[in-house]
Parts: C-alpha cells; structure tokens; sequence
C-alpha cells in the first residue's frame, strides 16, 4: 500500500486523481503528465494515472485488479476504461516506471515485485507442455509451490503490518510522535 497516495476505498475511476493527490502535481514525472494535459479539469491525466494506479498499486484492498497477470490488465483497461490510451507514451511509461519507486514502502515494493514473480510463475507453469522431456523439471517446480507460498505469506504479514501501523483512529494517518519518530 501506497503511504504517499491517497486512493478512496470507495474508488470510482471518475473520481480525479488530481484532486486526491495534490502532491504528485509537484513531483516529476507526475507533474509533467499533469501539466501537459491541456484540459482543464485534467480528466486526461486523471486517467492516466488511475491506469499507473492499476498496473503497479499491488495492494489488493485498493486496487482488486492486481492479480490478473500484466499484459491482461492492460488489455482490460484499454477495452473497458481508456481505449485511447497510449501504453507507448514515454512520459506515461516513466509514470508508471517510477510510481512504485516514488510513492510504495520498500515493503510495498517487495509485495509488488513478490506477486509480479508469482503471477508469471503461475502463469509459466500452467502454460507449459507438460511431457516426458518437461515432465520433471516442472514436477520439480511445482513441488516448490508450497514453501514458495510460505514465503509469500511472511511477506504479506509484514505488508499487513506496515499497513496498521500507518493508520490511526479514523483511518487517519498516524503522527511522527504516534510513530515514535519524535
């Protein structure tokens, strides 16, 4: 989860990112997809972002899309969301480069890049021939699943638990003071 990005848990992709998210209007790349977008209520960019939103958030509670495996995402957001999206657009490709490295926890990053490394495993493994020539390599593979998961586990706890510790009464963030910061 995103400590630096508001998204509303009641999200509807017509909501303007901008205005939950004051700040990225001041932090390259974002504020250059921001003041690109000529619109005035910026709805371009909004939904640009929403888009890096649902390609790189990999906390599930905000962004339930994230499970489906990446090029599936992308076609899905281009057929029922923004079908003139230009996933080619180097300042939308820096967006979306960038985000989890200006606006994830280390511990977000390693969820996201976690689940990234399952869902292509997942997919690898339930893609590939399984004959006599592959027939024990993927045995082998598979028999890794469950240690694979466990690890996971531990991660997502540490995930949850950074989470809690972020949020106070009210869903407020907590103080430098409440985090023992100062």
């Amino acid at each position: 989860m995103s400590n630096f990005v508001r998204i509303n848990p009641v999200f509807a992709p017509d909501d303007n990112f901008w205005e939950l998210n004051p700040q990225l209007k001041y932090m390259k790349p974002f504020t250059d997809l921001y003041t690109k977008d000529k619109d005035k209520n910026k709805k371009v960019s909004s939904m640009q972002m929403w888009v890096v939103i649902w390609l790189a958030e990999p906390d599930e509670e905000i962004n339930k899309f994230y499970r489906i495996p990446f090029d599936e995402r992308k076609q899905m957001i281009k057929e029922t969301y923004y079908p003139s999206i230009n996933y080619e657009d180097e300042l939308f490709k820096l967006c979306l480069e960038q985000y989890p490295y200006l606006c994830l926890t280390s511990i977000g990053r390693l969820v996201k890049d976690q689940k990234d490394f399952l869902i292509k495993r997942n997919k690898f493994l339930t893609t590939a021939e399984y004959n006599f020539d592959t027939m024990s390599d993927l045995d082998n593979s598979l028999s890794k699943n469950l240690k694979i998961m466990e690890d996971f586990k531990k991660v997502e706890e540490l995930f949850d638990q950074s989470k809690k510790e972020l949020k106070a009464r009210g869903n407020r963030a907590l103080t430098l003071s409440e985090k023992k910061l100062i």
